[in-house]
């Protein structure tokens, strides 16, 4: 469907996006954005706090209304300082409730993560939507510590893949492992589920030139924390500065190995070769900082986490594919053979010694990185969002 159509088409629906987040970002603000792009006739916008990171305990949660692409409402919920499975139960009610006070019925609602689905499945149940869809960021058997929790967000998961109208997974492999860990086969689960990947806006990245970039400088982007195998890369980069002296390693981002990981650099001595930024909230900044860098790093620990990674679709892979950025990755990724056979990156073991070959690979000959820098563009162009929302949403809605 051409983007003036499927304009034509949501500019008469009424859509409610709830989420779940960690800073501000991420799928959810997306979709928000595309459909606020596309004119939709009313948006309502809900956020919760992502429990998962500790830091967030200090938000609220809020809402924004929009009509015709416009800001009309925005609202934040009173600041609860309660255990955590309460506050789920708070975001709850506060969804049934700020839905209510627009006094309208919504086309589709989309939810992030089953929590929010189960809220939806009851608006829907209650009146107040005509269609569901559960949008699946990650899937893994320990989702929780808590083997009680644990439990209950399995159920719920189950629940929200049986009776939403669509589930939307971000990785190819979720439908499989739903199958395999909790026996959700057959029809009535396998047919709403959809692949629908994390996507980039391929046309609005502001970028480097392809040739225009630092030949010694790799980075990491994300979350520092154990499973991403950034002890890996430090203790590999006595041997790489043997060869490339002057190697540096962007370390982008926060979180509670940071410390940890200044320790082992500080003992290996190499911390001269390491930069640490934080977060860069602005994308367009974000991006043209990464597309001054040779080569982006993902070499996830498999021996941790392999699920958690492998039943989620990272979205580091595409920030550094779609600005030309190469990628040194796992088979912790389910795309890991995509990414090998388009030469947009290179897969390794996790070990030391393939990953000191790889990146001595790639900076060794600059015709070579080049052409992988070509791919790695290529290889992001299938995923732009404005292509993979279009898409979907109109299946969703029968457009």
């Amino acid at each position: 469907m051409s983007n003036a159509k499927f304009t034509q088409k949501i500019k008469s629906c009424n859509i409610l996006v709830i989420n779940h987040e960690h800073r501000k970002g991420g799928v959810g603000h997306v979709l928000r954005d595309f459909l606020l792009k596309h004119y939709v006739k009313n948006l309502l916008f809900i956020a919760h706090p992502l429990l998962y990171a500790k830091e967030m305990y200090k938000e609220s949660s809020y809402f924004e209304f929009y009509t015709k692409g416009k800001l009309i409402k925005k609202s934040k919920g009173f600041h609860w300082r309660l255990p955590e499975a309460i506050l789920y139960f708070k975001d709850f009610i506060y969804s049934i409730f700020w839905v209510y006070k627009t006094g309208l019925k919504y086309d589709c609602i989309v939810a992030l993560d089953p929590l929010n689905s189960i809220a939806a499945l009851v608006l829907k149940f209650l009146g107040k939507a005509e269609k569901v869809v559960y949008y699946s960021i990650d899937y893994f058997p320990t989702r929780f510590n808590n083997p009680i929790m644990n439990r209950i967000y399995h159920l719920i998961d189950k629940i929200s893949v049986r009776f939403c109208d669509e589930t939307w997974n971000v990785g190819g492999r979720m439908s499989k492992a739903r199958s395999e860990f909790n026996n959700m086969k057959g029809p009535k689960y396998l047919i709403r589920q959809h692949h629908v990947p994390i996507g980039v806006w391929f046309s609005r990245i502001k970028k480097k030139p392809l040739d225009k970039f630092d030949d010694r400088r790799l980075v990491f982007a994300g979350h520092f924390i154990s499973y991403m195998g950034v002890d890996l890369v430090i203790k590999s980069l006595p041997k790489i500065i043997k060869k490339i002296p002057n190697i540096k390693l962007d370390l982008v981002g926060g979180g509670e190995e940071k410390q940890a990981w200044q320790k082992l650099a500080k003992k290996l001595g190499v911390e001269k070769n390491i930069n640490y930024q934080d977060w860069i909230s602005d994308r367009e900044k974000f991006h043209f900082y990464l597309s001054e860098a040779a080569v982006g790093l993902a070499p996830f620990n498999i021996k941790i986490l392999d699920d958690k990674v492998k039943n989620a679709d990272p979205g580091k892979i595409k920030d550094y594919t779609s600005v030309g950025l190469p990628v040194i990755t796992t088979k912790a990724v389910y795309t890991w053979r995509d990414i090998e056979n388009s030469r947009s990156g290179i897969i390794i073991n996790y070990k030391g010694s393939d990953f000191v070959n790889a990146v001595l690979k790639l900076l060794a000959d600059r015709k070579l990185l080049l052409n992988y820098r070509k791919n790695a563009l290529e290889y992001a162009r299938q995923f732009d969002w404005e292509e993979i929302f279009t898409k979907n949403i109109s299946r969703v809605l029968s457009f």
